[in-house]
């Protein structure tokens, strides 16, 4: 929470998808316009992954 709120952005590793039943990392971004907060993920690009 620390490096969100610093630098706007934190990596998180090792998250649960309940859909697809797997494990992935991402990165945490969050974005303010000065009225609301927002926030998305950033998923890394795998070699050999499907399209």
């Amino acid at each position: 929470m620390t490096a969100l709120l610093k630098d706007g952005r934190a990596r998180i590793t090792g998250c649960y998808s309940e859909k697809t039943g797997k494990t992935y990392d991402a990165t945490v971004v969050l974005e303010d316009d000065g009225q609301y907060a927002n926030f998305k993920l950033e998923f890394d690009q795998q070699k050999g992954g499907k399209r």
